[in-house]
């Protein structure tokens, strides 16, 4: 079974504190898993903004990103929104 990028915005939407347990991931992991669901974070709910929030700013996880990732990352609204508030 696998879940598609709408499943897991539904499950954050209900359930915000899942990022902090997919943040909890080895940073090697979670980059893994942001590779693959990078369009999550068009859809993702204001209720997770936190829990995004403090994911990007663990070192650990930013320095795994790699360059490209970064990249796609900041064309995203929702990270404009969190950068611009930093």
């Amino acid at each position: 079974m696998e879940l598609t990028d709408r499943d897991l915005s539904n499950l954050l939407a209900f359930q915000p504190n899942l990022l902090t347990i997919l943040s909890s991931l080895p940073p090697k992991k979670f980059v893994m898993f942001l590779a693959v669901h990078i369009d999550i974070l068009d859809t993702l709910q204001p209720s997770a903004l936190q829990g995004l929030r403090r994911i990007l700013q663990n070192k650990e996880i930013i320095r795994a990103i790699p360059t490209e990732l970064h990249a796609k990352m900041a064309k995203k609204p929702i990270i404009v929104k969190i950068m611009g508030k930093l």
